[in-house]
C-alpha cells in the first residue's frame, strides 16, 4: 500500500545538465517508508541524501526479499550502478518489516 498510496517525494533527479537519468524519491505512509532509485544511464551517479533518512533502520531489497543493512548505510549520498534500481524499506517499529 505504502508504495501506491504513501506521500511521494523526489529527493533527486538528473545527473548534471538537463539529464534525467537519475531518480531517487521515497514514498511514507503512516510509520513505514520506501527510498527507491532508479539509475537510467550507462554511468554511475550519485545523489545526495537528507539527514533524515539516515537516522532510520534500513533494510534493503536484495535477493528476493529486504535484508537489514548496517546503520548509517544511507548516510550522506547514495551511488547506483549503471542500469540499476535499489529499494529500502524502513518502519518506525525496530523490528524490521
Amino acid at each position: 500500500a505504502t508504495l501506491r498510496r504513501g506521500d511521494l517525494e523526489l529527493i533527486a533527479t538528473g545527473h548534471g545538465g538537463d539529464h534525467t537519468d537519475l531518480f531517487v524519491y521515497t514514498r511514507t505512509l503512516g510509520d513505514e517508508q520506501f527510498l527507491c532509485a532508479l539509475n537510467l544511464s550507462d554511468y554511475r551517479p550519485t545523489a545526495e541524501l537528507p539527514d533524515s533518512l539516515a537516522d532510520r533502520s534500513w533494510h534493503e531489497w536484495r535477493g528476493g526479499a529486504f535484508q537489514p543493512v548496517p546503520a548509517g548505510t544511507l548516510d550522506g549520498t547514495l551511488a547506483v550502478e549503471p542500469n540499476e534500481y535499489q529499494i529500502w524499506y524502513s518502519r518506525e517499529d525496530p523490528s524490521g518489516p
